[in-house]
């Protein structure tokens, strides 16, 4: 249990260093998602190569600390922790105990397993009481916390490392491309800005006032007051002015073969 006893276990990776979570930020924020593991970058973004090679050894470093504990090396560690439990227990269930526990730990480093452990020892763990026997699942999720913040970090690097890195177009590139812009392009599209296009609220206040106006001619070709509400009398008289007129957009026809149908039921 002599192993157990530091409240934290010895990493074999330090902290970053100010300068390299900064870079490590910095070039992170700059990396653009392509697709699942893919990543491109500016090449007025993109790392030099002194940054490459200090990422790289910081990359190097985590992969290292991060190396899953062989499957012996986690059952020493869960001895050690069990037998401090006083449990009683027969050889084969003890056995079969310490068997879960390994699967679930499997594929962390053992600083973390042996960091886990303590934990528990301390009560440090979430909605975990030290009184009782934890769950495998419970030590996995500890486990599994402790290195995220690892993870997380040569995550961030390995994907500013393998991003594809795109040429910026220079400032004389620029300025020609905006040059065809405003020479060529914008007098094309006969518009001041794109910028000015019509929103969608401009377009729909637009045709509200264009239905308004037409509804207003039609009140006024039946000879009703154009600012009165559109009622269903005036609309019985509009439709009978365009069936006048020749005008049939099916509605009106529906409605009143409708109107028939229904009073040929009465009659009937």
């Amino acid at each position: 249990m002599a192993a157990l006893t530091p409240s934290t276990i010895p990493q074999p990776v330090d902290d970053p260093t100010p300068e390299i979570d900064a870079l490590v930020t910095r070039l992170r924020s700059a990396a653009q998602w392509e697709a699942p593991g893919r990543y491109s970058i500016s090449s007025r973004s993109a790392p030099t190569d002194g940054e490459r090679q200090a990422l790289t050894r910081r990359a190097d470093d985590l992969r290292r600390a991060l190396s899953p504990a062989a499957k012996d090396e986690i059952r020493t560690s869960l001895l050690k922790w069990i037998a401090g439990l006083d449990l009683r227990l027969s050889e084969e269930a003890l056995d079969d105990m310490v068997s879960m526990f390994v699967a679930s730990l499997m594929g962390l480093p053992l600083w973390a397993v042996r960091q886990t452990l303590l934990n528990w020892m301390q009560g440090r763990i979430a909605d975990c009481n030290p009184r009782f026997t934890p769950k495998p699942p419970e030590l996995r999720r500890e486990g599994d916390r402790i290195v995220s913040r690892r993870k997380h970090e040569l995550g961030s690097i390995d994907a500013v490392l393998g991003a594809i890195v795109e040429d910026a177009p220079s400032d004389a590139e620029r300025q020609e491309a905006l040059a065809h812009w405003y020479e060529t392009v914008r007098p094309a599209l006969q518009h001041a800005d794109v910028s000015d296009a019509p929103s969608l609220e401009m377009m729909r206040t637009e045709q509200i006032e264009a239905n308004d106006r037409l509804r207003r001619r039609e009140r006024q070709a039946v000879g009703a007051d154009p600012d009165r509400p559109h009622t269903i009398d005036m609309e019985r008289r509009l439709a009978r002015v365009r069936t006048a007129a020749g005008i049939d957009d099916g509605r009106h026809g529906s409605l009143d073969q409708n109107r028939q149908a229904k009073n040929t039921e009465r009659s009937g």
